[in-house]
């Protein structure tokens, strides 16, 4: 089984035999061409919260909506989970009038630590909704073929099916809809006491798949092995 984070995901695809290596790298540029689009429409951004079992972290979110529809007037107030990454911790993505809520009155709701991310976009909200029709278009000129071996869903946190349209509908949908890694971890790696766990090797530069793998599964994360290429 492979899988990839957001973007990797595609990668992961090309690897199991989607697609062609060159289909890959097309859809790759054209994905991070309309992400950055969509970014530059709305002042929008990224934000690591580390929770525990006292965060209320449902009730921020929509606390947020709020004083940024009331306060802002923003008719749609934007903000979610855009990434789960572990048990502590999942990444906000929104407004950065909703972020800058959550910046004020984390302690209020529990979030133990806050940290805004790098990123120009709200990435994996529906402030993506245009990158996602660019992508769709994209996707439809792709000849794809069912994977050779089992590939994660980042929407559902669970294999990919043989239907290449599903496949399909699942990449563009990512953009716009949570990536559920730390979902994906757990299905992975879920196995009978007695069983052992495989070798797991990440490929690329950085550990960051390996460390978030530590923080899931430890004991899954003692096969891992890190590839630079």
């Amino acid at each position: 089984v492979t899988a990839g984070f957001s973007i990797g995901e595609i990668t992961a695809l090309v690897f199991a035999g989607c697609m062609t290596y060159e289909d890959g790298l097309r859809l790759i540029k054209i994905r991070a061409e309309a992400m950055q689009t969509a970014s530059n429409e709305v002042n929008s951004g990224m934000m690591s919260v580390f929770v525990g079992r006292e965060t209320k972290l449902t009730l921020a979110i929509e606390a947020a909506r709020e004083w940024c529809n009331k306060y802002m007037k923003i008719d749609i107030p934007c903000i979610q989970i855009a990434n789960h990454m572990y048990a502590e911790c999942k990444v906000l993505a929104g407004h950065k009038e909703a972020l800058q809520f959550i910046a004020h009155n984390y302690k209020v709701f529990g979030i133990r630590r806050i940290k805004y991310l790098s990123v120009s976009g709200a990435f994996h909200t529906p402030l993506m909704a245009s990158a996602k029709l660019k992508l769709i278009k994209a996707l439809d000129k792709i000849d794809m073929q069912p994977p050779l071996i089992q590939v994660m869903s980042n929407v559902t946190g669970k294999r990919h099916s043989n239907d290449v349209a599903t496949i399909k509908r699942s990449l563009s949908q990512q953009l716009t809809k949570c990536v559920l890694w730390e979902q994906s971890i757990h299905k992975m790696y879920q196995r009978a006491k007695h069983e052992s766990y495989p070798n797991t090797f990440e490929c690329g530069p950085g550990r960051q798949l390996g460390y978030l793998l530590r923080l899931n599964n430890n004991k899954a994360y003692q096969q891992y092995h890190h590839v630079d290429v």
